[in-house]
């Protein structure tokens, strides 16, 4: 005959020794956080400002980087090819994963009217391109979109900033 507790030993055995395998194999997989929205289209804002004054603003916030192609007429500005951590470096970003990426900043400026108010969309496509060997081509990756939505920001920015001047010397004459 089997004794009462030499089974709740047994049971209580099992169940320790299944727990800790469940653990082992739940801390031990191999998975991926992924921490971003990688995209491939263009991010674009809109501008309750006149045409002229989102050129001078989108010129103010691209002040740090090397424009290739600037065309007031087109409303067009094109990066010279950019190393990936030059400008833009993300403090919880891993550089050595990227540390043949390239990318140019494209952007497109359109104008537009809203209810008869002059508006301009303002549309920033990053092209980054990831040299993966020595012979193959660069194949192009997305962009997790915040340098985009940082000079978006910036030029908002340089837009108030214009404004509350011109507020400012219309009060003081």
């Amino acid at each position: 005959m089997i004794r009462p507790d030499f089974n709740c030993k047994v049971l209580m055995n099992f169940y320790s020794l299944l727990s800790f395998f469940f653990i082992i194999i739940t801390l031990s997989s191999c998975t991926t956080l992924k921490l971003k929205n990688d995209v491939l289209y263009p991010i674009s804002k809109t501008f309750p400002v006149d045409y002229q004054k989102t050129w001078r603003a989108t010129m103010l916030a691209l002040e740090d980087y090397p424009i290739e192609t600037e065309d007031n007429e087109k409303g067009y500005l094109k990066t010279e090819s950019i190393n990936y951590d030059t400008i833009w470096n993300l403090p919880f970003e891993d550089a050595s994963s990227v540390k043949a990426a390239k990318y140019t900043l494209h952007i497109k400026l359109v104008k537009g009217k809203i209810k008869g108010r002059s508006v301009v969309k303002v549309r920033i496509l990053k092209k980054i391109l990831v040299q993966k060997g020595f012979i193959g081509e660069p194949e192009r990756i997305p962009s997790d979109s915040l340098e985009e939505k940082s000079i978006l920001y910036r030029i908002l920015r340089e837009i108030h900033i214009e404004q509350a001047i011109a507020n400012h010397y219309q009060q003081s004459s």
